[in-house]
């Protein structure tokens, strides 16, 4: 009975260790797993946060850049529109007033200067006196453009005969020059025999020292004949000042042919190209310029060309983002240039916390599945200790049973045994005494009757 019962329950037992074992397996297998897929999740998800956040700074960024460079477009445009405009109100005052203006009368009460080139002599004065006096009466709108706008420096016209008016008397100036010849400077032949408006190249200015453009416009009588042409002198300096103003960064504005017109370190008779340096003003073409970074070249040669766009290039050591496009009344263009670690700073800064929260977040998905891997391992030992003491219960009541069925079988055969062998030896008892309810106590009572029989027959044999 024993080899009936625990046989089978050591199998069983053996096939229900081994399934623990493989349940036990299998799911620290499948939250392992779990764990290399979530963490693999959150890779993904502080790889995607990170790409986004940079993508909206530098969206961010870039809007930012081009807003204030478009600002300064404007800001700038409608201040040079502004010139144009009085320089044309200028011309049709002067159309106007040229064939109304009386030739032989001289108005002396000005403070505008005169000058008849190229040395304003007596005898050029006597020569050309009609142009002079008709120009007398003609200065107080020249008067007033200079005091009543900023930007204006010098508003002046030249006739052809080179007699050229100054709104501010220059003449000690010129006469300090010893020759000027108003129909040889490059504000006259720039706009001689056109049309419109026309903007020099910046030039050191003798007049005010300072960096300036002219904006100049011929002047028709209304015959169609060239009476001379008017030049409205814009100064750069307060221009310099305020597009220079981009903080972090700076700004920069060139001309149709890559010229500078304001940088960063120009000054009126040396000058600075930022880190790369040159020694005069007129050489500071950046599209032209061998010093100049490639980069910085391809983008000064799109501004000449009147692109708009945002490239990256180096100034000195440094790499800036340059953000880029033309004047709306001219063919200059504007440029604002912000450093590239103003905006890695911050975008680091957030990606050194997402990476941070990313780390703790996976030490925190670590720990969890350690301790619920730690949990599930305490649960199958749980129930297979539970198993165990299940098991050794029914092994401790399957013997105790086996004993008792094992001495209620053998005790009543002992019996009979024993009886036997009295009986074998003629000793004729009492009767045996079992209750068993089954076959053996059927032989016991068949043991009695024998015994009752042979009594009988002994007691026969006596008689």
């Amino acid at each position: 009975m024993l080899i009936v019962v625990v046989i089978p329950a050591i199998l069983v037992s053996y096939s229900s260790f081994n399934a623990y074992n493989a349940i036990e397996e299998n799911v620290l297998n499948s939250i392992s797993e779990i764990q290399v897929v979530t963490e693999d999740q959150s890779d993904n998800l502080q790889e995607l946060i990170t790409s986004e956040t940079r993508e909206n700074f530098e969206n961010m960024f870039e809007e930012e850049m081009t807003q204030t460079r478009n600002d300064k477009i404007d800001r700038y445009s409608e201040m040079l529109i502004s010139v144009e405009y009085k320089t044309s109100m200028v011309e049709n005052y002067v159309v106007k007033s040229w064939e109304e203006a009386d030739p032989n009368y001289l108005n002396e009460d000005i403070e505008a200067g005169i000058w008849a080139g190229p040395y304003n002599e007596e005898e050029a004065r006597e020569i050309y006196e009609e142009d002079i006096n008709k120009l007398s009466q003609l200065s107080l709108i020249f008067e007033e453009i200079e005091k009543n706008n900023d930007f204006v420096g010098l508003a002046y016209i030249s006739t052809t005969n080179n007699v050229v008016m100054t709104s501010t008397n220059i003449n000690e100036l010129l006469e300090e020059m010893g020759e000027f010849s108003a129909v040889e400077r490059p504000w006259y032949l720039l706009a001689e025999g056109g049309e419109g408006i026309y903007w020099t190249t910046p030039y050191a200015d003798a007049a005010s020292d300072g960096i300036t453009t002219t904006a100049a416009k011929p002047v028709y009588d209304s015959e169609g004949e060239e009476l001379g042409v008017i030049g409205l002198d814009v100064h750069l300096s307060t221009m310099q000042e305020d597009l220079l103003e981009v903080d972090p960064g700076f700004a920069f504005l060139l001309d149709e042919n890559g010229e500078a017109v304001v940088y960063p370190g120009i000054e009126e008779e040396e000058s600075e190209l930022g880190e790369m340096g040159r020694d005069t003003f007129d050489e500071m073409n950046l599209v032209e310029d061998e010093d100049v970074d490639p980069d910085l070249q391809e983008v000064a040669t799109d501004m000449v060309e009147n692109r708009e766009g945002l490239h990256v290039v180096n100034f000195g050591d440094e790499q800036y983002y340059v953000s880029y496009g033309p004047m709306r009344n001219n063919d200059w263009s504007v440029g604002i240039a912000r450093p590239v670690k103003e905006i890695e700073g911050p975008i680091r800064t957030i990606e050194e916390f997402i990476e941070s929260n990313s780390d703790e977040m996976n030490h925190l998905i670590s720990q969890e599945y350690e301790s619920l891997s730690s949990g599930i391992t305490e649960q199958v030992n749980r129930e297979r200790t539970n198993y165990i003491i299940m098991l050794g219960a029914f092994m401790i009541l399957a013997v105790l049973v086996s004993f008792y069925f094992s001495k209620k079988i053998t005790e009543p055969i002992m019996k009979l045994k024993n009886k036997a062998e009295s009986i074998s030896k003629g000793e004729v008892s009492e009767d045996i005494n079992i209750d068993t309810d089954d076959e053996i106590e059927e032989l016991g009572d068949s043991f009695n009757r024998l015994m009752r029989t042979i009594k009988v027959l002994q007691k026969e044999n006596q008689e």
